[in-house]
């Protein structure tokens, strides 16, 4: 029996504690060193001071700390484990609890000792990673840097910690469940991975009901509830930022504002429930541990009905895995249930009794779970909630657009009064209804060749969603057609070009041919900003200025029937965002009056080649087709076609692009066409055409 008042000290038993620690103290503090100042050291010795500063400015803000994030957690871990040792192994445990010192004092001690070799390493690594790059900012000289690199490194000691302390507190908290170290082994496991294993269950064995709810609803919280979701998220944020950064297009001066401290910052209803679970975790370790019954140090679990309802949990996820080898079947999905059950409580009660005959026991527990299976497998399989039809009501979406997979500027923004226009957002909800009513389902073999509607939309409630709806391809412009109409659809999808500033491009390309805009030829307009380049002319930023004028002014005032112009070229463009500098490309058609007209003048001013000289000697270095198309999608080659000839079908418009006819629901003759191979040696190889086009109706076949 422990007794209630100690003859100890705690700092003596601190001490003491210190002392046994020394070996894993020492392991910890070689590895500590290794992750963080040796690594640094070799990194600036090997590359011989070679590193870029893009490089640079993302090691010290987020890099160099990521490796401690996943030593706390281990640490955390292990230290639980040593922690409650002692009461697992029977003869240690008759021992301490015959000390004259109470339970609490006992664990306090290790406790403490574990938290103060955490905190001491990691002040160790942070003071040399702040030396290091203050060094480093004043090297480089930029305003600003400094102070950002100080908060992030702040931050970073603050969140590491809090993972060391949850991780330790959950590892402690599984320990007062079990008693022994298997047993608290497992618990932990079982206790980190409930919440996302059950979202990963969701995802993936009810697909017609995640892809409705999984971006914003419950799915979506249940998977980020997990120790290493919030900084492994957190990096990729910040990673994305520097690896989308070229340092041609970086400006000098420019390198504070990359460092977006924000960025490293997790959601503060995290961090707060962090916390909470933190303290929840400790003061229930510590109210278990004084009601723990000694004697039952060695074995699997000190409470039976916790075991129970743990295998009742994962008897009723295995249920919901098992449906996936189960198809359209619902008896076979039914007898898939039964056996993930029947092997979860085999493997369950074989660790619980450590005797094969526990396999007879605590049925009940099962039985419940596996009941709880069935009925969530049955309703969801068998879409009694619709779900895969279900829409959100437009009177709760603040924000919403729809395209064609392939027919926006590779990040949507719904942060735009285009995306948040009321009469858009009805028109949208209403195509994605009739997308819906259309779609193509996935399983089993289809011969349809289907097109993926990108819809997005942002309520008050759920969030930001994002659903592919497939459709069949050659209903997807009719589809879309009550959007594509609508001047606010171009607003929504190019909607960080709507915005932009002449400053803000990085890089403007207007490449004016459009038969052959997406093979390289002729000469085109091109500007570019940043430290590694030439300062733009005068004369270019003027330029610069008209485009963009020109581009947005066309933008705002596009309607069905410009879209349904000629291609006459692209505007290809590079912004800073904050997810990359990926190139872009806004098609321009001959009905966006005010960049046309500037695309003439240009050419008439010499800056631009004259299109159909170019396009054909472009065309002259490619193997042009006769195409016939089968309704299947299959494409049977005809003859060789001369380029000249389809040049000037081009100009005449009688030939028309196969995404634009699709997308723009162009009226043309979808069996027969012109295919372009770039390479004369897919040809040979049966390859499909590199660029397809299509006749439009009425016009005369190319021979």
């Amino acid at each position: 029996m422990t007794r209630t008042t100690s003859y100890n000290s705690l700092g003596k038993d601190l001490r003491l504690e210190l002392g046994r620690l020394r070996s894993f103290i020492l392991l910890f503090a070689i590895v500590y060193l290794a992750a963080g100042p040796v690594l640094l050291g070799f990194s600036m010795v090997l590359t011989n001071n070679r590193i870029s500063d893009v490089s640079m400015l993302s090691y010290f803000f987020v890099t160099y700390f990521t490796p401690f994030y996943w030593l706390a957690i281990i640490a955390g871990f292990l230290g639980g484990l040593y922690a409650t040792r002692y009461q697992t192994v029977p003869s240690q445990s008759n021992f301490y609890h015959s000390l004259p010192a109470t339970r609490a004092g006992l664990l306090s001690a290790r406790v403490l000792a574990l938290a103060l070799v955490e905190v001491v390493l990691l002040v160790m690594v942070t003071l040399v990673a702040i030396v290091a790059g203050l060094l480093y900012a004043s090297q480089l000289g930029a305003d600003g840097v400094g102070t950002k690199l100080l908060a992030a490194m702040g931050l970073h000691f603050g969140y590491i910690l809090l993972l060391f302390a949850i991780s330790l507190a959950t590892t402690l908290f599984a320990g007062q469940l079990t008693a022994n170290t298997i047993g608290q082994v497992l618990m932990t496991v079982a206790i980190h991975v409930v919440l996302p294993l059950t979202a990963i269950c969701l995802r993936a064995g009810f697909t017609n009901f995640t892809t409705t709810y999984v971006s914003t609803g419950l799915v979506a919280r249940l998977s980020h509830w997990n120790v290493f979701y919030n900084f492994i998220a957190m990096g990729r944020r910040v990673n994305d930022v520097f690896d989308g950064i070229d340092p041609v297009f970086m400006t000098s001066g420019e390198a504070a504002q990359y460092l977006n401290v924000s960025a490293l910052c997790w959601p503060t209803s995290s961090t707060v429930i962090y916390v909470i679970l933190t303290a929840l975790f400790f003061v229930l370790t510590y109210l278990l541990y004084q009601r723990r019954p000694v004697e039952r140090a060695g074995d699997t679990l000190v409470y039976a009905p916790v075991g129970s309802f743990v295998k009742g949990v994962f008897v009723l996820l295995g249920g919901m895995v098992a449906t996936l080898f189960g198809g359209k079947s619902l008896p076979v999905a039914i007898l898939c249930m039964v056996i993930a059950a029947a092997i979860v409580h085999i493997v369950a009660e074989l660790i619980y009794s450590r005797d094969r005959n526990g396999i007879r026991h605590h049925l009940a527990s099962t039985a419940v779970g596996l009941a709880l299976a069935l009925a969530v497998g049955i309703i969801m399989q068998g879409g009694y909630f619709g779900a895969d039809d279900k829409l959100p009501q437009t009177d709760d979406i603040e924000a919403a657009t729809i395209s064609l997979y392939d027919e926006n500027d590779g990040v949507l923004s719904l942060d735009n009064t285009a995306a948040q226009n009321p009469t858009y957002i009805k028109k949208v909800m209403a195509v994605a209804s009739d997308a819906l009513s259309q779609r193509v389902t996935t399983n089993g073999t289809t011969d349809i060749v289907t097109a993926p509607l990108d819809l997005v939309y942002r309520t008050a409630a759920g969030g930001y969603t994002r659903r592919s709806i497939a459709v069949p391809r050659e209903q997807a412009a009719e589809i879309l057609a009550p959007v594509t109409s609508d001047g606010h659809s171009t607003l929504a999808n190019w909607s960080t070009l709507a915005t932009a500033t002449p400053e803000d491009l990085r890089m403007a390309i207007l490449h004016p041919n459009g038969i052959s805009s997406l093979l390289p030829s002729g000469r085109y307009w091109r500007v570019t900003r940043g430290i590694e380049t030439e300062p733009i002319t005068d004369a270019d930023e003027a330029r610069l200025k008209a485009l963009l004028k020109a581009v947005q002014t066309d933008m705002a005032n596009r309607s069905d029937a410009v879209l349904k112009t000629r291609i006459i070229g692209f505007f290809h463009y590079v912004l800073p965002r904050a997810t990359d500098y990926t190139e872009h490309s806004y098609p321009i058609y001959a009905g966006d009056k005010e960049t046309a007209a500037l695309i003439d003048k240009w050419r008439a001013d010499g800056i631009l080649d004259d299109e159909r000289t170019n396009d054909i000697s472009t065309l002259e270095t490619t193997v042009i087709k006769s195409i016939s198309i089968a309704k299947s999608g299959k494409i049977t080659l005809g003859d060789d076609l001369d380029a000249e000839a389809v040049v000037d079908a081009w100009l005449a418009g009688d030939l028309i692009g196969e995404n634009q006819a699709v997308r723009n629901q162009m009226d043309v003759d979808t069996r027969h066409g012109v295919g372009i191979y770039t390479q004369p040696d897919e040809v040979d190889q049966g390859l499909d055409p590199d660029i397809i086009f299509y006749y439009r109706k009425g016009a005369d076949r190319l021979s």
